[in-house]
């Protein structure tokens, strides 16, 4: 998302260079590493061949993902280019599926931080519960 305010902020003049193209960088090592963790985290219970297989495999769904996304962030904003003119920079055709992908992996990622979060308070107190019955 950094990647993106770089890019307004000059009007699209710096898209792959500089700031934007180190953001762009850090942004796809973080996102590659948080679906490792997200195919890690889903498969927390599992036989360990399994989570291997899943830890491998959840980078590349993540490409694959990204792949998707990107298509349907261009397909948006050529509709809104094609319904209101040249009055959407012609950056975002390419920007706009990069900005898709960092919100939707944005929100998994504060789901299941907060989903564990819950989880981790309700065992504690589950637990401070049955001590001071069996007391």
């Amino acid at each position: 998302m950094l990647k993106l305010w770089v890019i307004v902020a000059t009007d699209g003049w710096v898209m792959y260079t500089g700031a934007a193209g180190a953001f762009f960088d850090l942004g796809l090592y973080l996102l590659l590493i948080g679906s490792t963790g997200l195919g890690l985290r889903l498969t927390m219970k599992e036989e360990p061949a399994f989570r291997i297989a899943a830890v491998v495999a959840s980078p590349v769904a993540f490409v694959v993902s990204f792949a998707v996304l990107l298509g349907i962030g261009y397909t948006i904003v050529s509709i809104g280019r094609a319904v209101v003119g040249n009055a959407v920079p012609s950056y975002l055709l390419e920007e706009g599926g990069i900005f898709i992908t960092a919100v939707l992996w944005l929100v998994i990622g504060v789901t299941l931080v907060l989903g564990s979060v819950r989880r981790s308070r309700g065992v504690v107190s589950s637990e401070a519960g049955q001590t001071a019955r069996v007391r």
